[in-house]
């Protein structure tokens, strides 16, 4: 298997461009803070790979800078990256808060920042041809083998890693995170052995089997989705080639084409939207109670675009709305349960973007789809290949319409995306691809490169801060510490533990601050919660009715939230708001009786 290595080095030496790539998605894949290593830091995981997205795309785009005139531009793809960002940006600015949609407010960070990185990551990917870019797809499934060897280190206890302990997660961290990356990686194998020789069609064989037995010791569904729709794919290309006599040619025009087959992905996503109301009519996966938790979520993402139907929610803010949004009848499926992500990439976009939104993301699929064409139809030779690569990117958008992804996996998305759409314009004769390097274009470049840089100093920067206030209260819990809330990092977990580093200082510091945090993003529950506890403990019942109803618009149907406003009824003598309470407590299954 480490030949594989050797071959990828001796590539590299001969192309920086490719070992710049290579380099990059290595950073971004296995970056993670070890254990034992800044002990009070909770997120081990996705925000350092946000920190590194932002810095790599920065790069990307100084690169880009570089070697403008070796891009051939697609027209349609700079128009849309921008209304992208204009549409991302009015959502934001419609949100409560601008901040909690630039970086993200629920751990995820899929906010504006990281779309317009990986808007990077797809130009940067058009610095490559069909030549450079099989190079880079190697060095990208050596990294994957690392992550793979790292899973089995960690199923045999051989290693620990930050993440839901006990599990082969690697540097993912998560279950549902790991099993969709090795899943959807095998069209990208296949992409590879469909160009390799002997040697290199061994060492990918051995890679492909890697991958099957860490989906096995991962054992999640999704993964094994993601092998039977690639083998199920793979099987009716057999059957379709065996059964065909004569040369494949076009029927239909380009824009047809691009048409009918963007119109069957879009209803085979809408398709994947009712499984969880189907039922355990559905093999295999109907009975999942997984299926039935994503039910919940997804009708409480449905809700969220129903209230802002043009532009969502604001960007990554689901997690922001989930409890104001979730049915009650949800509180019985999943008691107690709050969810900072939708998980579907389809659901989620739409509850946080909107009609506008969703659009132009779906416009750029079709683009993607348009350019596969283009190289199918003008790279006769290599069809195979291509086709691989449209492979990927249908279990790509299957698995994230059922699954959480996370950004190293976006960014394979947006990599192989970017690629086609640029390697197509090449490909093209007419005016679109020889529109020489236009003052637009330099801009756009520039601007997203300076965004990405900023948000990466940042939130780098509130990292680096909130890591030293846990470190010295670690050390000497009885140290005072001078912790305020960021703008750039998520109200979600972070503002507890900043609130815990002040609570020796009195109930007015952590009041200052609470109020400091809903200023940034009027949506923190946390924060709100604690107005209200503070409210109580000074007997103010005035400021604790106000905190009551603006934690009931928050949760309706969060049972700490009935339970703090029950209290205060109790306190303030509100026999309406009390029996109010009741009932809806009863309408979650929960029974009030009165003793004496």
């Amino acid at each position: 298997m480490f030949e594989l290595y050797e071959l990828v080095l001796s590539k590299m030496k001969s192309n920086k461009i490719v070992s710049i790539g290579i380099f990059a998605f290595a950073a971004l894949a296995l970056v993670h803070i070890p254990l034992k290593v800044l002990i009070t830091l909770f997120d081990k995981n996705q925000a350092p790979e946000f920190i590194v997205l932002l810095f790599i795309s920065a790069t990307f785009g100084i690169v880009a800078l570089i070697r403008l005139k070796q891009i051939s531009i697609s027209r349609s793809a700079i128009y849309l990256a921008l209304l992208l960002v204009t549409a991302l940006l009015i959502s934001a600015l419609l949100s409560p808060g601008f901040f909690p949609s630039l970086t993200g407010d629920t751990l995820r960070y899929a906010g504006i920042a990281s779309n317009i990185a990986l808007l990077l990551v797809a130009l940067f990917h058009g610095l490559f041809n069909s030549q450079t870019f099989p190079q880079l797809i190697k060095g990208y499934l050596g990294v994957l083998f690392v992550t793979e060897v790292l899973a089995a280190l960690q199923f045999l206890k051989v290693i620990t890693l930050p993440g839901l302990q006990g599990n082969p997660t690697s540097t993912f961290g998560n279950l549902d995170f790991y099993a969709a990356f090795v899943g959807t990686s095998f069209p990208i194998i296949l992409f590879a052995w469909l160009g390799a020789g002997k040697v290199e069609k061994r060492i990918l064989v051995i890679l492909a089997l890697l991958s099957l037995t860490c989906l096995r010791l991962v054992d999640a569904k999704q993964g094994y989705l993601d092998v039977a729709l690639t083998a199920a794919a793979l099987g009716i290309f057999v059957v379709y080639r065996r059964s065909r006599t004569e040369a494949w040619q076009p029927r239909y025009s380009l824009n047809v084409r691009t048409t009918i087959i963007s119109i069957a992905l879009f209803v085979w996503l809408e398709f994947i939207f009712i499984f969880p109301f189907i039922g355990k009519s559905i093999p295999i996966i109907g009975d999942d109670a997984q299926v039935a938790i994503r039910g919940v979520m997804w009708l409480a993402g449905v809700n969220q675009f129903l209230s802002r139907p043009f532009f969502g929610v604001g960007p990554d803010q689901y997690g922001s709305f989930y409890e104001h949004f979730r049915t009650v009848n949800s509180t019985i499926v999943l008691p107690g349960d709050s969810s900072n992500d939708a998980h579907s990439a389809t659901v989620q976009t739409l509850a946080t973007t909107g009609i506008i939104g969703s659009l132009i993301f779906f416009l750029l699929i079709a683009l993607v789809i348009r350019a596969i064409l283009i190289i199918f139809e003008r790279e006769v030779e290599t069809r195979k290949r291509t086709l691989a690569l449209a492979l990927f990117l249908f279990i790509y958008l299957t698995n994230a319409a059922i699954s959480p992804i996370v950004l190293p996996h976006k960014y394979l998305l947006w990599a192989v995306g970017g690629y086609l759409v640029f390697h197509a314009s090449r490909l093209s004769s007419g005016v679109e691809s020889k529109i020489g390097d236009p003052i637009l274009f330099r801009g756009t470049i520039a601007l997203f490169t300076a965004v990405s840089l900023l948000v990466g100093v940042a939130f780098a920067a509130s990292q680096i801060n909130y890591t030293n206030w846990g470190e010295t209260k670690r050390s000497n819990p009885a140290a005072q510490v001078a912790a305020s809330v960021s703008k750039f990092l998520p109200c979600h977990i972070y503002f507890t533990y900043i609130a815990g580093y002040l609570s020796s200082q009195g109930d007015d510091a952590v009041e200052k601050l609470s109020r400091e945090q809903i200023a940034i993003n009027p949506r923190c529950y946390e924060a709100q919660r604690m107005l209200a506890a503070i409210a109580y403990n000074k007997g103010d019942l005035k400021a604790l009715r106000k905190q009551v109803f603006i934690l009931i618009d928050l949760a309706p149907a969060q049972r700490e939230v009935l339970d703090i406003a029950n209290l205060y009824a109790v306190k303030a003598g509100d026999k309406q708001l009390e029996e109010t309470v009741k009932k809806q407590l009863a309408r979650m299954g929960v029974y009030t009786v009165q003793i004496g």
